[in-house]
């Protein structure tokens, strides 16, 4: 067995269980207690923006917009944007439709109109609603875009989108991201920094948007309550963070 020498987590949903608008005193405790032992990795669809909470972490690199923006603990930043010709169809198909989608650039973020869906994923992950722009109007900055929509509502445009794919890690949105750009693909850039190698980090998440991650890793948790697929995909399964780092003896019993 190698010897795990990172900790890589998802935040909604694993970090931050649904329901709740914070981690715990209890979490947060427990991973920088951690600190002197192993490198801690956030790896997370949010807005780097949207990220305040895990400030009382001690991360040594954040990884947002499920791999686009990758911070590490001197602030400095590496981006990734999404293709400008996908954009423009991108654009275009959802004006003819009144589809809303909320446009990241790597400083700003701000939605085009708004939907049940923009109200309801808002109002469920605790974020704030960005500020409303009709108009796209700057597309060599974007790093990704969230569609309020069904999958099978976009389907058509995907299609014309070479260099773009789908990520969805809840039932209200749809995340567009480069190509080759996720989880998985950032992180492995951002361990190769510290001189680690995948198979010597251990992941946690919920969502189907974890599972490039889980590939990547040696080691994985995914929550009880998470995405079926992945949770095939694990190497076990547990009710929450927590156990999952006492399954694998990164914490005792008197940590819990």
């Amino acid at each position: 067995m190698n010897r795990i020498k990172a900790l890589a987590f998802d935040l909604d949903g694993t970090l931050m269980p649904y329901g709740y608008d914070k981690i715990s005193d209890e979490t947060v405790a427990i991973l920088n207690s951690l600190k002197n032992d192993y490198r801690l990795f956030l790896v997370t669809g949010r807005f780097v923006l949207d990220l305040d909470d895990v400030k009382k972490i001690s991360f040594d690199m954040i990884i947002a917009n499920n791999g686009q923006i990758l911070v590490d603990n001197t602030g400095q930043r590496e981006v990734n944007r999404l293709d400008k010709n996908d954009i423009i169809n991108l654009i275009e198909y959802l004006k003819q439709r009144s589809i809303p989608v909320t446009v990241y650039e790597e400083d700003f973020c701000y939605l085009t109109a708004v939907n049940k869906r923009a109200e309801l994923f808002y109002n469920t992950f605790d974020i704030s609603m960005p500020p409303l722009k009709d108009e796209i109007t700057d597309i060599n900055k974007i790093v990704m875009m969230t569609v309020f929509a069904e999958e099978k509502e976009i389907a058509p445009v995907l299609e014309m989108m070479t260099e773009t794919k789908a990520v969805v890690w809840n039932g209200l949105s749809i995340d567009l991201v480069p190509l080759y750009s996720d989880k998985g693909h950032a992180l492995i850039k951002a361990a190769a920094r510290l001189a680690i190698k995948g198979e010597e980090i251990l992941c946690f998440g919920d969502g189907d948007n974890d599972i490039s991650m889980f590939k990547v890793c040696g080691y994985s948790c995914a929550m009880a309550d998470g995405n079926e697929l992945l949770k095939k995909t694990a190497t076990v399964v547990r009710s929450n963070i927590i156990e999952g780092l006492k399954y694998f003896k990164i914490i005792n019993e008197e940590k819990k």
